[in-house]
């Protein structure tokens, strides 16, 4: 069965009512329901987003360069020749240079 998630409001009368077709083929399953509240869904408004921009103006403490990358490890020739199809349309192949 698919995962299914709703927001629903509780009633004023304190109760909350769900119908849901799920159709005949789960007829007679055992599922879960979890309720939990939710945060508002809150926009902001134009102000509050200005003020917020703002605020992290020149909060930026360091530099705008990458760090260093260090050295290389050494690594054994390759031996043979390694092909991987990852997908169909395509395919890797490493050939050994090194190889008569």
């Amino acid at each position: 069965m698919t995962r299914i998630v709703l927001d629903r409001r509780v009633s004023n009368d304190g109760f909350l009512q769900l119908n849901i077709p799920l159709g005949t083929a789960e007829a007679g399953r055992e599922v879960r329901v979890t309720v939990e509240s939710v945060a508002p869904n809150k926009t902001m408004t134009a102000d509050e987003w200005r003020s917020g921009i703002l605020a992290t103006s020149g909060g930026w403490q360091g530099e705008f360069e990458p760090p260093q990358i260090g050295e290389l490890e050494e690594r054994e020739p390759l031996s043979r020749t390694i092909c991987s199809t990852p997908t169909r349309s395509w395919t890797i192949c490493v050939e050994d240079k090194n190889q008569p």
